[in-house]
């Protein structure tokens, strides 16, 4: 019954360490996602905007206000 509770100890233990561990994890994995995605949206656009100079005038004109 002793050798039980040790294993149970030894368990909880571990729960409690690997517990936060995962949820800081999985919260940073979140938000490394989310980060990527508008990265890669704002690549899409310099890329669009090296490519492509007239959507510079387009944007230029929406911003004055023609």
């Amino acid at each position: 019954m002793i050798i039980l509770y040790i294993f149970l100890g030894i368990f909880a233990l571990i729960f409690l360490i690997l517990a936060p561990v995962a949820i800081i994890m999985f919260l940073l994995m979140r938000l490394g996602i989310r980060s990527a995605e508008e990265a890669s949206k704002r690549q899409a656009l310099f890329m669009q905007r090296m490519f492509r100079p007239d959507i510079n005038e387009i944007d230029r004109k929406r911003s004055q206000g023609e």
